[in-house]
């Protein structure tokens, strides 16, 4: 079953792939080739079309059929054409194998070991944390049901798993949960290619280009390629294309850097104009053709279609994946001229700006520790708390569509304190220390003065690079803390430029220079084993200590942290040999564990960041267990027809699982809008604890169910009545924000909307579509329960009660005029059924 999973996740690639290389080949091969893309590129930017192209080709094919193994057949086909299309230009040469051998031999086992840190130490299959992969389950477990995309489900862009993932598991038997699994590793060695990709254009000294691959591999702090994660890799890879533009040239704002920035902000503009995600592949393909048709045309339109392709492509691409690169493109432009400013400063500028530059290198990373400083004061209440909502408003409402408000969800990603945790776990302190000495020991020992009288063109490249690498890293820094709202998801780009001015000041200082300063490599790499092992030895110990809330998690990556250190004392003693080959090994396999240790120790300790304190005797990190499983695998074999209402971690499970619509929505596990909580309690209430006992019941929980009725989410509406397809498909990307509503807490009787028989029955009629009946079913549990008694800013704990259903509880079920249609120690499913007969349950009506 397992080679199976991993056949099809292969599979899944392929075909993302292969959808993506049909769309670049409406350009025609040639004109690819003459855009000096590498091979690497190409491939990465027919996928990063390809993904979300997947889903909306499928979308498509469904408003005509809703069969499945006719619309895989017709992907497969497509897919295939675009490989063959373009074998030449993505076929490895024969000279290329040993690369590609190298990268293999590295990949594979790293991507294993990332794999591991970030995921596999902390789960147990079938139980692992998939609060964040509900949405795109629930819409291909769907698919496989039905053969029929949601569109209402896609609410910002077209997830790159759902479709093509649901299609496979309803013809070929791809099973989900252990998709999530497999797919995490894929996930983690298609970054591996990003790397290499990102490296192979920047460097050409490759003893430069394999360490900052190593370094960017151990260093990976993204452990699965969702649409955000896919999207700022590809930011990153588009700022090595723009960077290698730039390669074979004098670095100059010339009239080819005038046309790619034009070109890259006609294409953002235009596409926040069609603010459609199926618009955007139409506009890509027809671009493509438009291209195609220029190259024909003669000399001056060909030149034109060859600068154009890359400037309009990539952005388009990325906006098709995620709106979130309407803040990662103009951060990718922005760094390409930041370089070609710095790299001027080293041609034809004058000292000046040599001296601004060197100044800069140590400056902002003093503002980045004071912004820290004042974080951690304002935390700990001896500065006030800052705010930028206001100004912040002006920029969400254009890319978000939305302004900030209190309570609303976008705040959850906004704020200095969020983004400088974030940044701190993602960068790491040895890593951060590390880099940021070897920078203040390049500085003194490379003052202005001597930087002036660099002759060499290739070593006044490699201190630009240095130089604009650092400042770059330390100034995206710098902004992100500044709180904007999910501003840190560029995390991705600083690791990206901290790798490479880690790599270049390592060069520099250590391999640079002859003859070969051996006494300060085997330093260095004393140094860092050290760091490895006072690190496991100190920090990351504390897990055999008792009550500590990251203990739990510490110990489940113990084993790993102790081999970790075994081997980098190991390599540590190639430093005492002769061959410079071998030192060079040996320091970047010690450098590359610090880099592994230090990750994996901080992806541990903050844990109880995301989850809070670790139960005792707890395995996994999941929000479910075998019961919850259990429920909601019934729920999907024996009442498809389903809509569910519950506490927001049970209703995610059974979205994700058994793919049936819950009657609100929400993003976020522990996060609900609070006007939609207090309806779904007020029905939840009349089940568990009805105010009057079984008096009137019935008509009791129908009233309070009438009005979500009434108000359906259309997600829930377009898979009940399988209706507005169409329109779903070409509804904008920017929606209107819902106004909060700040109410929290039981609705008392005296508060319930009027019982009004007629109108609650109409309300029910939403239900009874054209191939059938859909019904209302309460999955209850202690975790429902209990959120149902939570007062206004508490939160769930984010893992699950060992605890079975109070008895009384289960009586109060048992004896109530709706049915139990399932039980068990923990979980009940209960029919709610609102006809005449059971709101009359008694004889009586209110």
């Amino acid at each position: 079953m397992w080679l199976q999973t991993f056949i099809l996740t292969f599979l899944f690639f392929l075909i993302s792939l292969g959808f993506g290389l049909f769309v670049l080949a409406l350009a025609s091969s040639t004109l690819i080739e003459a855009s000096r893309l590498t091979r690497l590129q190409l491939i990465l930017l027919a996928f990063t079309i390809g993904g979300p192209g997947c889903g909306i080709f499928l979308q498509l094919l469904s408003l005509v059929s809703n069969n499945l193994n006719a619309d895989l057949g017709a992907l497969l086909f497509v897919s295939l054409s675009g490989i063959l299309a373009n074998r030449n230009v993505w076929r490895p040469r024969r000279e290329d194998l040993s690369e590609v051998a190298l990268w293999a031999s590295l990949a594979f086992p790293l991507a294993l070991i990332t794999w591991w840190w970030s995921f596999g130490a902390f789960s147990q299959f079938p139980f692992g944390d998939i609060g964040a992969d509900v949405h795109w389950m629930k819409i291909a477990q769907e698919y496989a049901d039905t053969g029929v995309l949601n569109p209402y489900a896609n609410q910002s862009y077209v997830d790159i798993r759902s479709a093509l993932a649901g299609a496979l598991s309803g013809t070929l038997g791809l099973d989900l949960l252990q998709f999530n699994w497999v797919y995490r590793y894929f996930s983690i060695l298609y970054l591996t290619i990003v790397f290499y990709a990102v490296a192979d254009s920047i460097f050409l000294d490759p003893y430069r280009k394999w360490f900052a691959f190593l370094l960017a591999v151990v260093g990976n702090t993204v452990g699965l390629l969702t649409n955000g994660s896919l999207a700022i890799a590809g930011s990153l890879v588009f700022l090595a294309v723009l960077l290698r533009l730039d390669a074979r040239t004098e670095p100059q704002i010339s009239r080819s850097t005038l046309l790619c920035v034009g070109c890259v902000a006609f294409t953002v503009l235009l596409g926040f104009l069609l603010n459609n995600n199926t618009l955007m592949l139409a506009l890509l393909a027809a671009a493509a053709l438009i291209f195609n048709i220029a190259s024909r045309s003669g000399a001056i339109a060909g030149n034109l279609a060859k600068l154009a392709l890359t400037g309009f492509v990539w952005p388009a691409a990325l906006m098709l994946v995620h709106r979130g690169s309407y803040l990662f493109i103009p951060i990718t432009v922005a760094g390409w001229l930041f370089h070609v400013i710095v790299s001027r400063a080293f041609t034809k500028m004058g000292s000046s700006q040599v001296k601004v530059l060197w100044a800069l290198a140590f400056l902002l990373p003093l503002a980045c520790t004071g912004m820290v400083a004042c974080v951690v004061a304002a935390r700990f209440g001896y500065l006030p708390k800052m705010n930028a909502s206001e100004l912040f408003s002006y920029v969400t409402m254009l890319v978000l569509g939305r302004a900030i408000t209190a309570g609303d969800e976008i705040t959850l990603g906004a704020g200095p304190e969020i983004a400088t945790i974030e940044i701190a776990r993602a960068i790491g302190p040895l890593f951060a220390a590390g880099t940021g000495l070897l920078m203040m020991w390049w500085c003194t020992t490379r003052r202005p003065k001597h930087l002036q009288q660099i002759e060499s063109s290739l070593e006044g490249q490699n201190v630009a690079r240095l130089l604009w690498s650092w400042l770059m890293g330390c100034g995206l820094c710098l902004i992100v803390m500044s709180g904007f709202p999910f501003l840190y998801r560029t995390i991705f780009v600083i690791l990206g430029c901290f790798t490479i001015s880690t790599t270049e000041v390592f060069f520099q200082l250590l391999f640079d220079p002859l003859p070969a300063p051996v006494r300060q490599r085997r330093l260095v790499a004393v140094i860092a084993t050290a760091a490895v092992v006072s690190l496991a030895a100190s920090l990351y110990s504390i897990s055999w200590l008792p009550n500590l809330a990251s203990s739990g998690y510490l110990a489940m990556l113990r084993p790993f942290e102790l081999a970790g250190v075994a081997t980098g004392l190991l390599f540590a003693a190639l430093i005492f040999t002769r061959s410079r080959q071998l030192q060079l090994c040996g320091v970047a396999v010690v450098i590359s564990l610090c880099a592994v240790v230090d990750r994996s120790g901080m992806s541990a300790l903050f844990k109880t960041y995301s989850y809070g304190h670790l139960p005792a005797r707890t395995a996994a990190i999941s929000h479910y267990n075998a019961s919850d499983l259990k429920t909601v695998i019934w729920l999907h074999d024996n009442m498809r027809n389903a809509v569910v209402i519950s506490d927001p971690y049970t209703l995610s499970m059974a979205k994700a699982i058994a793919g049936t619509p819950g009657i609100y929505l929400f993003s976020n596990l522990d996060t609900v809008n609070e006007a939609i909580a207090s309806q779904t309690k007020a029905v939840l209430w009349e089940v568990v604890e009805p105010a009057d006992g079984t008096k009137d019941q019935a008509l009791r929980t129908c009233a309070a169910l009438s009005p979500l009725l009434r108000n359906i989410n259309h997600e829930a509406l377009a898979q009940v009545r399988n209706s507005n397809l169409a329109q779903g498909i070409l509804r904008p990307i920017r929606l209107e924000p819902v106004k909060p509503v700040d109410r929290t807490g039981r609705i008392e009787p005296a508060e319930m909307p009027p019982a009004n028989l007629a109108e609650i029955l109409s309300s029910v009629e939403i239900l009874n579509a054209p191939k059938g009946k859909w019904n209302v079913v309460a999955i209850i549990n202690p975790r429902t329960v209990e959120w149902l008694h939570l007062s206004s800013g508490q939160r769930l704990s984010y893992f699950p009660t060992a605890q079975p259903l109070e008895r009384d509880v289960l009586n109060r079920l048992k004896n109530m005029p709706f049915r139990v249609v399932f039980s068990d120690d923990q979980n009940a499913i209960v029919l709610i059924e609102c006809t005449t007969d059971t709101m009359h349950f008694n004889g009586k009506t209110r």
